[in-house]
């Protein structure tokens, strides 16, 4: 069974994960071939890239899109389509998926069960809508390394707060900038640690000169002067600072709970979901920077506190790999058979 994993740009972190997962554990009855559109096999524009993939019909028996711009261009092909939505969607993007999942075969596959029941609230039939938690396994990960902080300009006194994953605007980074300037005014050694990935992160430095405050902001690629792994971030932090202002990606979240990383997070559908409510983080009741900071505050002040919470995180078992790769595979064969009848 041939699949074409399409995207409209390159794919984003949780999108590139969730692709190598099911690339290496699919099986030989699967190919999988990875495109993106406006590149030159795909056509230029728009236009072309839809003639380009109507004429590719018959070479493929699903069509996986990774975000809403190559989901509604694969909603054309007359195929089966999965669609994998790494965040929440727009007012406009619901409404014309809403229509296409009631004329075409598109199956919808959300990163956590709060995604999909966000679908479900926004009037999607629930037989088109799955879940599958990306599969994440670092216990073996360090809570915290000297040489990685030092790599970073970190010095061993700074209090190191981490915003997981790309700054995208549902993670709410600004947010966790707000906190922690108000943590840097009492004591200068707090810092926020950001990746440095994603379309937010000059809004951030932007956020961050006006409060002018140099120093609290630390964005690692931009510091390093090269592309790293998030993973690599967790053992240069003390605190992950989880302030999700919409349906966000979770899988750097996931990353930070299989790390057994302390966390402080703002309640949410989808951090409640991750996080067990408060087994494993330090939870405030809603997103406010004033109150993120002092749970914070309270957190570093309390090592037994901050040690049960790390050990909570350790003990939930990740998703399996194996369930995430049967959700899948059940479902290209589901797609090609529908519309092989």
């Amino acid at each position: 069974m041939r699949v074409l994993h399409l995207t409209s740009k390159p794919p984003d972190f949780q999108a590139e994960h969730a692709q190598q997962a099911l690339a290496r554990e699919l099986g030989a009855d699967f190919e999988l071939v990875a495109r993106q559109l406006g590149q030159k096999q795909t056509g230029r524009n728009p236009l072309s890239s839809y003639w380009w993939l109507r004429n590719r019909t018959h070479d493929f028996h699903v069509i996986h899109a990774w975000d809403f711009p190559s989901a509604r261009l694969a909603c054309s092909a007359r195929l089966g389509v999965i669609f994998s939505p790494a965040q929440g969607l727009n007012a406009s993007q619901l409404s014309w998926l809403k229509w296409m999942a009631r004329h075409r075969d598109l199956q919808i596959v959300c990163p956590s069960e709060a995604h999909r029941e966000a679908f479900v609230r926004s009037g999607f039939p629930e037989h088109q809508l799955h879940s599958a938690l990306l599969p994440v396994q670092i216990s073996d990960v360090k809570a915290r390394d000297e040489s990685v902080r030092q790599s970073l300009g970190l010095a061993r006194e700074d209090r190191v707060l981490l915003a997981p994953g790309e700054s995208v605007r549902s993670a709410g980074h600004q947010y966790a900038l707000w906190a922690a300037s108000i943590l840097h005014v009492l004591d200068p050694r707090w810092r926020l640690l950001v990746w440095g990935r994603g379309p937010q992160v000059r809004a951030l430095q932007a956020l961050a000169q006006k409060f002018e405050q140099p120093r609290v902001l630390c964005v690692a690629e931009q510091l390093l002067g090269r592309r790293i792994p998030f993973g690599s971030l967790l053992p240069a932090s003390d605190l992950a600072l989880i302030t999700p202002s919409g349906l966000a990606p979770p899988l750097a979240i996931q990353m930070c709970v299989a790390a057994g990383l302390a966390m402080v997070a703002s309640a949410s559908p989808m951090t409640n979901e991750l996080l067990r409510d408060q087994e494993n983080a330090a939870v405030v009741p809603r997103l406010s920077p004033r109150l993120l900071a002092q749970r914070v505050l309270a957190l570093s002040e309390d090592d037994d506190a901050r040690r049960k919470l790390s050990e909570n995180a350790r003990k939930i078992r990740s998703a399996t790999g194996a369930r995430f790769v049967e959700i899948f595979r059940s479902l290209y064969r589901e797609c090609a058979q529908n519309i092989s009848r």
